[in-house]
């Protein structure tokens, strides 16, 4: 994710074993590596008689061809999903003022088990990196002339606003903040979310999140409250979970991606 390229043994996971949806997610992480590689060259060239303007409006047109693509590709892969991953949406009923700890919004996700919760996640923050480097790519100066150029920048920022609500929206599950109980009344399907209050998070719970945190809160693009949040989150659990260097996440130290 630094922008380096991936050495060759590491391109196929099947050699290593990999397959199914594991393969399928990993071999979409490479060509991630690759695009962000490729951006980082572009960036740090200049036009010269080795690489005309056309040459670096032709290859700034195939990378972000290239992230469209891949932002597709994790779409489908979600398509392939068994039934029993699929997260349900809940409103608070008693919603307090928000955004608060482990409360960005009203709304919240449940999962039917923690796991699927995690690879859930883990869709979220790849593709807020996915098109986060997309509207970098569209940012270079060999695409600012382009037409659609502004259209496409507002679908990636509109894609990664839609990705890191619906992360803030997991977090209360994954930190096991609420439980779903039937609600009285005529209606046996009718839920009621009742916060769990009390202290922190286990520190098994709150490591699962801190990878897809880590990735949201550094990347260009988001919102500045959702930044703010998440990044609060995240220096929040790295202390549950004894991992000084999140204290960054606050800071003009941290990392940007």
């Amino acid at each position: 994710m630094r922008n380096l390229p991936l050495p060759e043994w590491m391109l196929e996971g099947s050699s290593f074993g990999e397959h199914g949806l594991e393969l399928e997610y990993d071999s979409v992480v490479v060509r991630i590596a690759n695009v962000r590689h490729q951006l980082s060259k572009l960036l740090n060239e200049k036009p010269s008689p080795q690489r005309t303007s056309d040459e670096f409006a032709s290859l700034a047109t195939e990378l972000n061809h290239e992230a469209r693509d891949i932002d597709k590709a994790l779409q489908n892969w979600t398509a392939h999903f068994p039934s029993t991953w699929s997260y349900q949406r809940h409103t608070l009923s008693e919603p307090q003022a928000l955004p608060t700890s482990d409360f960005y919004s009203p709304t919240v996700y449940s999962y039917s088990s923690p796991a699927y919760a995690a690879i859930w996640n883990q869709y979220y923050a790849t593709r807020m990196l996915v098109n986060s480097t997309r509207w970098r790519v569209l940012h270079l100066p060999a695409l600012s002339a382009d037409g659609d150029a502004d259209e496409q920048r507002l679908d990636c920022l509109f894609h990664i606003n839609t990705m890191a609500n619906d992360l803030a929206s997991s977090v209360p599950y994954c930190l096991q903040r609420f439980t779903v109980a039937e609600s009285p009344g005529p209606s046996s399907h009718r839920q009621a979310i009742m916060p769990n209050a009390g202290t922190d998070a286990k520190p098994y719970l709150a490591v699962m999140m801190i990878w897809p945190l880590t990735i949201a809160s550094s990347l260009q693009g988001v919102g500045v409250e959702q930044r703010s949040w998440l990044r609060s989150e995240l220096v929040r659990l790295g202390r549950i979970v004894g991992a000084g260097v999140f204290e960054c996440a606050e800071t003009d130290q941290w990392l940007e991606l």
